[in-house]
């Protein structure tokens, strides 16, 4: 369970001046990174396997088609989506066909045995944690755009489970009658707890400017734009994770007031 430390009142001075510490520091990044994101929509572009016709070759096609006139038509060849996925291929057969594929090795005299106790608690998180989507997906945006983000948090899932249990009456709720019963009982029970990974696309992710990008952590902020759906936003404030959601907008454009 997550703690506050600070109680800061909704529209009070000191939250306003943090959500406008916030937004400006965004916006920044934002600016900054405006001449990278437009080479990215190009790179994007440059990437795809099917090419859009052009209106000069579409306006060819239809007298060909149509009237029988010969026409040439212009074909373009998608080298760039050939050699990305040749790239991603071998990447991901490198590194992610391997078993475990995060291996460790000990730095300061650690036995075998605690290695391999690593190496499966990892292997344990990459499987049931479902790590290896977002690790395919990253490697293809390291291709694409020459980054690739991904974001690591800590999970602990679990499950209710409803069962039927044969269970004596009681009168009164205390003296045994002898007649028993079907009752169903409802469990809660824990299911995964590990780490888990998720994708970033670089166009929603926004460093300070003032430092490369491979001093991030470096620098004075590090924003991610994340959608969250609103049953979301309800499971995370009961868990404690978030406060004051009555002053987000509802599903129906609405503004809460409870």
């Amino acid at each position: 369970m997550p703690s506050l430390t600070l109680d800061i009142k909704f529209d009070s001075p000191l939250h306003k001046r943090i959500l406008a510490g916030v937004r400006d520091r965004v916006e920044a990044s934002k600016r900054a990174f405006d001449r990278r994101h437009a080479k990215w929509i190009k790179d994007e572009e440059a990437a795809l396997a099917y090419l859009p016709e052009k209106d000069v070759d579409a306006a060819r096609r239809l007298k060909r088609d149509i009237k029988g006139e010969p026409q040439y038509t212009t074909i373009q060849i998608p080298y760039s989506y050939a050699v990305l996925m040749s790239m991603h291929t071998y990447w991901t057969t490198v590194f992610m066909s391997r078993d475990p594929v995060f291996q460790f090795t000990g730095r300061h005299g650690e036995t075998q045995q605690q290695v391999q106790a690593m190496e499966a608690l990892i292997a344990y998180q990459l499987q049931v944690g479902k790590m290896l989507v977002p690790l395919y997906l990253w490697l293809m945006d390291a291709g694409k755009y020459g980054i690739g983000i991904l974001g690591a948090y800590w999970e602990e899932e679990t499950a209710i489970i409803a069962a039927l249990e044969e269970r004596e009456e009681l009168y009164l709720g205390m003296i045994p009658t002898g007649i028993k019963k079907k009752v169903k009982i409802s469990r809660t029970v824990k299911g995964y707890e590990g780490n888990k990974l998720y994708n970033v696309r670089p166009f929603d992710f926004f460093p300070d400017p003032r430092l490369p990008m491979y001093r991030f952590q470096e620098g004075e902020f590090c924003a991610v734009r994340i959608e969250l759906g609103w049953n979301t936003l309800i499971k995370r404030k009961e868990q404690g994770y978030y406060t004051n959601i009555e002053r987000v907008m509802t599903p129906g454009g609405d503004l809460q007031n409870t």
